[in-house]
């Protein structure tokens, strides 16, 4: 929401699929490290940014 792109552009620039992207969200799926790197290259931020430590 804060990048202004709906879950649907974000997974077509993160080369994923919006179901997947919403399962991955809901935590009922595990993601890939590429995964988690393209995500992140779409939202131009660090991957480090997407994990609450």
């Amino acid at each position: 929401m804060e990048a202004g792109l709906t879950q649907r552009e974000l997974a077509l620039m993160a080369g994923t699929s919006q179901s997947h992207l919403w399962n991955i969200e809901r935590g009922s799926v595990n993601i890939s490290f590429d995964l988690i790197c393209r995500i992140a290259e779409a939202l131009d931020a660090p991957a480090r940014d997407l994990f609450d430590f």
